[in-house]
This record gives C-alpha cells, sequence and structure tokens, in this order.
C-alpha cells in the first residue's frame, strides 16, 4: 500500500513529543504527529540550531542591543508587520508580543529569546531536533516561535552578508530538480511541496503523486528508505508569495 497524501495527522501527545516517541511511530509505521515543516530543510530546528549558534550572528546581534539598538527595532517591526499580514486579526497581539521577546530581548531566563533558545538546541543531534520539529505545547506561542526566527533568519540572509556562508543555497526535489525558489523567482505559480517521512527528504506534489500513481512511492526517490507519509510541507519567503 502507498504511503498516503492527505491522510489526517494525529495531535501531539500531551507534553514534549521525545525523540523516543517518534522512533516508535516509526518503527510501529505509524503516522507522525504535525511537525513545522519548511522546504527544503530536513529539520526547523536543526537548521535553526545551525544559524543560531553561530558566534558571528550572536555577536551581531549584541551590538545591535548595546550600540544600534533602532536597527533591531527596525527590523522586529518588519517582520511583524509580515506574519500578521497572513494571521487572524484574533492573534495580532500574540505575535506582537511573541516577536519582541524573540528579538529584543537577550535574557536567557525569557523562554522565546534568541539567548535562551539557542541555549536549548546547543546539545540537540539532528534526531533530537526531528522530534523538537513536532508540536510538543497547546501554547500557539511555544508553537510559532520556532517559525518567527525562521522569518527572523530569512530576513537576514536576503538583506546582509551576515549569514550567506552559513546556510546552504536551496536544495531540489530529488525527482525533476525543481529548485525551491525557482517559481517564486520567475514570477510562476508556487512549487507545492512534500516531505518523506522518516527521512524528511522532500519532492514536490507533483512528483510524489506521479510516484503514487506507479506504485513507486513507497520509498524515498533519494536515499531508497522505506517511506510512512508525505506530510505537505510551506515555506513563505523561500518559495511561497
Amino acid at each position: 500500500m502507498a504511503p498516503p497524501l492527505e491522510a489526517r495527522v494525529p495531535r501531539a501527545p500531551a507534553g514534549n513529543f521525545s525523540r523516543k516517541q517518534r522512533e516508535l511511530r516509526i518503527k510501529r509505521g505509524l503516522l507522525l504527529p504535525p511537525a513545522w515543516r519548511v522546504p527544503t530543510e530536513r529539520s526547523l530546528h536543526f537548521f535553526l540550531k545551525g544559524v543560531l549558534c553561530c558566534a558571528e550572528l550572536l555577536d551581531t546581534i549584541q551590538t545591535w542591543r548595546t550600540g544600534k539598538e533602532n536597527t533591531l527595532r527596525r527590523i522586529a517591526e518588519v517582520i511583524t508587520r509580515q506574519l500578521i499580514s497572513n494571521t487572524p486579526s484574533s492573534r495580532h497581539a500574540l505575535i506582537k508580543r511573541l516577536v519582541r521577546d524573540a528579538l529584543l530581548s537577550d535574557s536567557e531566563g525569557n523562554y522565546y529569546s534568541i539567548a535562551a533558545t539557542e541555549k536549548r538546541l546547543r546539545h540537540l543531534d539532528y534526531e533530537d531536533c526531528c522530534a523538537r520539529d513536532h508540536y510538543t505545547s497547546r501554547s500557539y506561542g511555544k508553537r510559532f516561535h520556532p517559525y518567527v526566527l525562521y522569518r527572523f533568519i530569512l530576513f537576514l540572509q536576503t538583506r546582509s552578508e551576515l549569514l550567506r556562508s552559513k546556510i546552504e543555497q536551496t536544495a531540489s526535489c530529488a525527482v525533476c530538480k525543481e529548485r525551491a525558489a525557482r517559481r517564486a523567482e520567475e514570477g510562476g505559480v508556487p512549487v507545492i511541496w512534500r516531505q518523506a517521512e522518516p527521512c524528511r527528504h522532500w519532492t514536490c506534489d507533483t512528483c510524489t503523486r506521479d510516484l503514487a500513481a506507479r506504485g513507486m512511492a513507497n520509498h524515498c526517490s533519494l536515499c531508497r528508505a522505506r517511506v510512512i507519509s508525505y506530510p505537505l510541507g510551506v515555506a513563505p519567503g523561500a518559495n511561497q508569495s
């Protein structure tokens, strides 16, 4: 039987969704809870770890806080406008507070600050980060927080040289080699992406459906690992308008 493309994923259990829980579900062939999926990064938290643990970035942010606070404040305002433009009005106040806490606070005691996030991620390996990607909290703030930092990194990546050497170029579909940003750059229809679980390689929706129709979707086209499901991924700023 081919892995489901439209299956409704189960809710995450109360508390943290651990690495052991993820491994057990994979071993049993069970669908995994919802997760942050940003094409074409295999793990959002692993991506955040690689960037936030960069000493150059942390030093630059600290410099902004001490000597150029208005710079960081302006960045926070831009990101807030981007986020609330596609969010229900009932969430606007929460997002404004979340961005302020994430970007303007330098206290490790503030859960949402970059310093506290870097400290939590510092000792996690790739598999730990994959488990952390799954929604582990009923709190909208804690669920949305990783995406706020992702948008912050995208902002810096596109507007400065600071992170370009730290972030790999956007990957492509394992089948047709369509690049994540190509259609958006050319003004065309954004690519819809699917992430194979548990290997987490990406294919575009068109290729994934073609593989399923031909009975070839049971294994990843790139690494040949068994695939449980192909959940959708969305990456505003990368391949979506």
